[in-house]
């Protein structure tokens, strides 16, 4: 049991990045008309967590290897389309491609104080006796509600790969 490793990642990581960027997409599309619907983003910023969580369910995703490699190097490729979210009151707001896009990448993102989850993985088999990585590797189990979006698996299966042929 030596060999665990844990980051303060999760949900909780991945709403805050999705509220924090809808709210800059509205402040920035509200600052390209002037002040009209200047009170709109604060009703986005005050989005109930309930809210946020469901936006995250049902409109994000991960991005695959590739797309994300794309967008770390500054290309940007076509962003997926918006997605129309029923607020209640009737209210609808836009959920840009882009955002949707980037809500779970706190997960893959690593930094001076944070490794991102496969990096965390990795460590783990290797902190492992060496001839126990192969059936670890294999033998990988991603648990939460977290890892039920859209590519989540296959983003940090690839990214593990990708580690392992870089020294």
């Amino acid at each position: 049991l030596s060999a665990w490793q844990a980051q303060p990642l999760a949900a909780g990581a991945v709403e805050q990045r999705l509220k924090d960027n809808l709210v800059e997409y509205y402040r920035e599309k509200i600052y390209a008309s002037g002040d009209a619907g200047r009170h709109f983003t604060a009703d986005v910023e005050s989005l109930p967590d309930s809210v946020i969580e469901d936006i995250k369910v049902r409109g994000c995703f991960v991005p695959d290897y590739e797309r994300a490699q794309q967008i770390s190097d500054g290309i940007s490729p076509r962003p997926p389309p918006c997605v129309d979210y029923r607020v209640g009151g009737g209210c609808i707001i836009q959920i840009p491609g882009s955002v949707r896009l980037a809500a779970y990448e706190p997960l893959f993102e690593k930094d001076n104080e944070r490794c991102s989850l496969p990096h965390l993985i990795l460590d783990a088999i290797l902190k492992c006796g060496i001839d126990t990585h192969k059936e670890l590797a294999e033998n990988i189990l991603l648990v939460g509600g977290t890892v039920m979006a859209p590519g989540f698996k296959a983003r940090v299966m690839e990214e593990i790969r990708q580690m392992l042929k870089t020294p």
